[in-house]
């Protein structure tokens, strides 16, 4: 029989009894190897160890105790003040079929002027709608302003004090911002299985317009006449549910659009009338500036020959000045050559042509009826280039002087003509 190994593993982290302070645990001690031979006498099992009162070892872990008592004690944490249950943000008075009293209330209160002051909304016989228990109205369609599925559920809202919800097509329910509007307003999509629920289960009164999506496209020549109604089957759901059905009559909105089609016409010929005298007072004020112009041209044209004759004359002087100083001579014949190259760097005849054919065709096309506003813009351009030209070849003070007054001209004409079509 080969040699045997045994681990002696009693100390373990558990506490001890005698190991100080509450709540440290006794080191681990590390496992004891011993070699036993085969043939040795087993080895004696030790004696067990007197067992220690109870009493003693609490005295005996008594002081470790007693000092630790002070820190050992509760302490008692102020209490929050009480304050008022606030309401949870996340909670609306949305139903289940998104309607919102808040945004009925908003509406109302914006919409209650106009539906007295302005549309002046009158009902007979509003005493037929029933003030508790669900009912099926059923309405047509004007085809015109105000909306009759506003008129009728305002009134009924504000006269009776009950919820009315309206279907309506469920392209209308879609909508990015409408649909969502409409929605919280009391619109829900045209279903039989909605207006069923909302009849039996509910006692709701629901609106429903039997002509659809076709009874708001009738023209003026239709008014009074309904069309064709849908298949929804409204009637028979409000049979299976036991409710009656209250027709309501939308008249007099049809009127209303003869007199919208009035107001449009008499608008735009108003809007007319303005434009032709606003465009009238502009064309005066082009014709003006053009008129400055040509006066300024013509007095550049004017100056044009004395320019050359100016500058010969203050040449011969500066020549002579110079003979006396100097007592050089001088050919006639190159101071003739001097000031006829002079003459022609500082030829500006042809600027000036081109600049009074650029305005007689300029008050044409002011002139004109027809919608000239780019080629008005194309000649101001034109115009303008002439004129740097002729500012910039004239050697001349009294040139330069009305050549910044056409400047001046044409730059108002340019502002004008952005508004010209």
């Amino acid at each position: 029989m080969g040699p045997t190994v045994t681990y002696d593993c009693a100390m373990t982290a558990d506490r001890h009894p005698d190991s100080g302070p509450e709540g440290a645990a006794a080191p681990r001690r590390r496992p004891r190897v011993t070699r036993i031979d085969p043939d040795s006498p087993p080895p004696a099992a030790p004696a067990p160890a007197a067992e220690q009162p109870t009493s003693e070892r609490l005295e005996h872990s008594g002081e470790s105790t007693s000092e630790n008592s002070h820190s050992a004690e509760l302490v008692a944490l102020p209490k929050a003040p009480e304050t008022e249950a606030r309401p949870d943000p996340r909670r609306s008075d949305v139903d289940e079929w998104g309607r919102s009293e808040h945004m009925r209330e908003i509406a109302r209160k914006f919409y209650d002027p106009i539906y007295r002051h302005w549309f002046r909304a009158d009902w007979h016989g509003l005493e037929k709608i029933p003030t508790d228990g669900g009912a099926l109205l059923v309405a047509n369609h004007a085809g015109a302003i105000p909306a009759d599925a506003p008129v009728i559920m305002h009134g009924i809202e504000t006269e009776l004090e009950r919820p009315v919800y309206g279907l309506a097509d469920n392209y209308f329910r879609s909508m990015p911002v409408i649909g969502t509007l409409w929605s919280r307003l009391g619109g829900l999509p045209a279903h039989p299985d909605n207006a069923y629920r909302l009849l039996k289960e509910q006692d709701q009164l629901v609106l429903v317009f039997p002509e659809g999506s076709k009874g708001p496209a009738k023209n003026f020549t239709e008014r009074y006449q309904l069309r064709r109604f849908g298949r929804g089957g409204f009637v028979e759901i409000a049979m299976r549910a036991g409710v009656p059905v209250v027709p309501i009559a939308v008249v007099g909105s049809e009127e209303v659009l003869k007199q919208i089609l009035e107001v449009v016409q008499a608008a735009v010929e108003n809007l007319q009338a303005m434009r032709g005298r606003e465009g009238a007072n502009m064309a005066a004020d082009l014709h003006e500036n053009a008129q400055v112009i040509a006066v300024e041209l013509a007095a550049i044209s004017e100056r044009v020959p004395q320019v050359a004759e100016s500058y010969g004359k203050r040449l011969v002087e500066r020549i002579n000045s110079l003979l006396e100083q100097h007592g050089v001579q001088v050919e006639p014949s190159n101071v003739v050559r001097e000031v006829g190259l002079f003459a022609e760097r500082t030829d500006i005849s042809e600027e000036l042509v081109r600049l009074d054919s650029h305005l007689s065709q300029f008050g044409k096309f002011v002139d004109s009826e027809d919608t000239n506003g780019r080629k008005l813009d194309f000649l101001v351009q034109e115009m303008y280039r002439e004129t740097n030209t002729i500012g910039s070849k004239a050697n001349d003070f009294e040139i330069a002087t009305r050549v910044v007054q056409i400047k001046s001209c044409i730059e108002r004409m340019r502002e004008m003509i952005q508004n010209i079509e």
